[in-house]
């Protein structure tokens, strides 16, 4: 299918990979958006919205839906961006 159809597809909750990945078992899917209290954030968002500031507590973050992708390694690629490549193939398929 083409990446329209994937996009679709990923909305819905799907995971979808492109066989022309070199890497089987690889594959991405959509993170729905979501809202964060500052004090539940970790890591670097954190400390860059200096969560532990006493003015920031009580106010949210909103996390826009993104996609990330998943290795064969385990590993997740966050926020993951096609490739202009990956947006004009035609072999994607539903994981």
């Amino acid at each position: 299918m083409n990446f329209s159809n994937a996009l679709e597809y990923l909305k819905l909750g799907e995971r979808l990979s492109r066989m022309g990945w070199l890497d089987a078992d690889t594959f991405v899917y959509q993170v729905k958006g979501t809202k964060v209290f500052y004090e539940q954030l970790r890591n670097e968002a954190a400390t860059h919205l200096k969560a532990d500031d006493i003015m920031n507590r009580g106010k949210t973050a909103n996390i826009k839906p993104h996609l990330d992708m998943v290795r064969s390694d385990g590993a997740i690629n966050v926020g993951w961006t096609p490739t202009q490549e990956d947006m004009f193939a035609e072999d994607w398929f539903i994981r």
